[in-house]
Parts: C-alpha cells; structure tokens; sequence
C-alpha cells in the first residue's frame, strides 16, 4: 500500500497555476497501481467473512443437529417416565379403592351384625304383637 506522502504528492502543484505541468500519463495504470494492495486486502478480507460464515453454517447445523438429537432424547424419556408415573398412580389408586373397600365391607358387615342383634331383640315383641293384632281382628282364638 502507498505511503500517505506518496497519495498527498499528487495534489501537489508542479509548476506555477496554468498549463498542467506533472499529470501523469496513465491516470487509469496510476490507480490501480495505488488500489491494488487495498483491493487484495479486502479480498481476502472477503474471503475470510466467507470462511467464518461458512464455519457458523456448519456449527449451525450440527447445534441444530445435536439440539433435535437431545430434545427427540428427553421427549423419549419424559413418555416412558409418563408412562411409569401413570402405572405407580393407577396401582395407587387401585390400591387405595381396594382398601376403602375393605374398610366399607366391615363397616357394612358391622352394621349387618348390629341390625341383626337389634332385629333379635325386637322381633320376638314384634311377633308377639303382630300375633295380637290378628287374634284381634280375625277373632281367632289363641
């Protein structure tokens, strides 16, 4: 790349104002000979970016990969942890109306026996009346 003093040097006069003394000949040949080390700079500037994009391309792309990898992973293994917590729920609860069952049987057992006892008690009264009241209305005689 030209040196700065050598860029401010064509601006400088020659001769005295009038007739252009130091043009130079070739002004297209003179600028590409002053731009031709900027323009290979951003080249490879250029080329550069297109390696770092391509590179984040490819991370990108394997993030991405390994991203769905590990979420299919988790989703697999949130069914089947699902899967096992609805079973060890549907056994708990299964067990838990088994027992109030259980529970609901005695106490229906319990109350059959207390029916039973008081039913003992009574029915002899019970009978003796009923037998009463037929004698009674249907003047049948004991």
């Amino acid at each position: 790349m030209p040196a700065l003093s050598d860029f401010l040097r064509r601006f400088r006069f020659h001769a005295v104002p009038g007739a252009l003394a130091a043009v130079p000949i070739d002004r297209t040949l003179e600028l590409e000979r002053e731009l031709d080390p900027l323009f290979s700079l951003l080249e490879r500037a250029h080329e550069q970016a297109l390696a770092i994009l391509a590179a984040a391309a490819r991370d990108a792309e394997a993030s991405r990969a390994e991203g769905s990898s590990t979420a299919a992973s988790i989703r697999s293994e949130a069914r089947a942890k699902a899967d096992s917590e609805r079973l060890a729920v549907t056994a708990s609860l299964l067990e838990e109306a088994a027992r109030e069952r259980t529970e609901g049987l005695g106490k229906a057992h319990a109350e059959a026996g207390r029916i039973d006892e008081v039913v003992g008690q009574r029915l002899p009264a019970l009978a003796e009346r009923l037998v009463g009241r037929i004698v009674d209305n249907w003047g049948i005689a004991p």
